[in-house]
């Protein structure tokens, strides 16, 4: 599950989980992500390390995205190459790195370097902000959510506020359709905060409610409701619902 088809993390994963004889695989995780950026980046030059890392922080990037989160006015050189590593695929008009990848080199810069893992997706963040507004229809909400994402990653608690935000201006609407995607996004992501897990569950129920679907929005209620950690605002719109 956690190498999703990679082999290279199934091989690292299976000879630390030997060296060390333990059963369980969270126990070794961080060992496992370190060890594998070590061996991502056996032979990558030294110049191209912080380029990688910036193109790590997002999910698809092209050149302007790459300039605008490394903060290199000149990349092209650095894209090429970049375009020429295995763990790298086209998608769109640009290029991303597979997810698994992505995903611990991101953790990796967040445990050893977190003030310049929040710098990326701040930079990250500014230059969707800006894309929305010069963009419209699919393109324009596909940058909402790249905006929703680093907003998140970079301050979890501020980026669940954005999320609020346009649920709550979504949902009393029943824009369902926009709510879903934006949902079915927001559910992927590995939020760390027990609150932001609640917001999450609250707006899935909402959704649930919206399109008629039969779950147990009682048991999600009153589990937000009776828990005295969730945010009082959150636990009054649950129980609010509920009556």
């Amino acid at each position: 599950h956690f190498a999703r088809g990679l082999p290279i993390v199934v091989t690292s994963a299976v000879r630390l989980w030997v060296q060390y004889g333990v059963e369980d695989f969270q126990a070794i995780k961080p060992q496992v992500v370190a060890d594998l950026v070590d061996r991502l980046m056996e032979g990558v030059a030294r110049e191209m390390i912080p380029a990688l890392e910036a193109a790590a922080v997002v999910r698809w990037f092209t050149k302007p995205t790459l300039r605008a989160v490394s903060d290199s006015t000149d990349v092209n050189a650095i894209y090429d190459e970049l375009r020429r590593f295995p763990f790298v695929r086209s998608y769109g008009d640009g290029l991303a790195i597979h997810d698994v990848v992505r995903d611990i080199i991101d953790e990796n810069l967040s445990i050893h370097d977190r003030e310049q893992h929040k710098i990326l997706h701040e930079r990250a963040a500014a230059y969707y902000e800006k894309q929305m507004a010069l963009e419209k229809g699919d393109l324009a909400e596909k940058l909402v959510y790249e905006h929703i994402y680093h907003r998140v990653r970079a301050d979890e608690d501020t980026g669940i506020k954005l999320f609020r935000s346009i649920a709550g201006g979504l949902e009393p609407y029943h824009i369902t359709n926009q709510l879903r995607t934006l949902l079915n996004d927001i559910n992927t992501y590995p939020l760390k905060l027990e609150n932001s897990r609640r917001w999450r569950e609250y707006y899935n129920a909402r959704l649930a409610v919206l399109e008629g679907r039969s779950v147990d929005i009682e048991t999600v209620y009153n589990t937000i409701g009776d828990d005295e950690n969730a945010e009082p605002l959150l636990r009054a719109y649950a129980l609010c619902d509920l009556g």
